[in-house]
């Protein structure tokens, strides 16, 4: 029998599951006071996504999102190098594309 490098046997030892379907969840926390996300965390990104309270997408609103309104530590950033926001400048936007889609913010 062939066994691939990606697979490891079963807790019962009957077979192997495959380890490139596995998925990997937690629980974070941003903010203070703490707001708490589910979350799976995708193994083939370095990039973590939180929703915010002013994404409207269907998506975004299947899902608990963070208030910055009630953090006491939220930061507006303008820029990617994590530069503050200042009143009245625009922001920098980014697009991060997925296998199965995309999300721009």
């Amino acid at each position: 029998e062939y066994v691939s490098m990606f697979d490891r046997p079963t807790h019962n030892g009957r077979g192997h599951m495959p380890l490139h379907v596995t998925e990997y969840y937690g629980t974070v926390s941003m903010g203070d006071p703490p707001q708490e996300f589910g979350l799976v965390f995708d193994t083939g990104s370095g990039n973590i996504v939180i929703p915010s309270l002013k994404c409207g997408d269907e998506a975004c609103e299947d899902h608990h999102r963070f208030s910055s309104r009630t953090s006491h530590s939220a930061v507006q950033l303008a820029l990617e190098d994590g530069t503050p926001l200042r009143p009245g400048e625009e922001r920098d936007t980014t697009t991060i594309t997925y296998g199965t889609g995309k999300l721009t913010g």
